[in-house]
């Protein structure tokens, strides 16, 4: 029978580097929003927008005819 031991625990993997923490949190944050009627080539263009500014966008914004601008900034609180 094989041995039976403990395996090296990574204790260094799960730390976060507080200076980047803080730099994440002090980031703008922004919303990229489409007004009116918008075609095919334009919706690739915000799909991709959302992604070139990822980290500090929202992706997954979920928009219709009858939100306004003081609805986002209600959510981006």
């Amino acid at each position: 029978m094989p041995k039976s031991g403990s395996r090296r625990k990574k204790t260094r993997t799960h730390v976060d580097d507080p200076k980047k923490m803080e730099e994440l949190e002090n980031a703008p944050k922004s919303f990229i929003l489409k007004r009116g009627k918008v075609g095919l080539y334009m919706k690739e263009l915000l799909k991709n927008m959302r992604e070139l500014m990822y980290p500090y966008t929202a992706m997954k914004l979920k928009e219709s005819k009858k939100n306004s601008l003081k609805d986002f900034l209600g959510a981006a609180g």
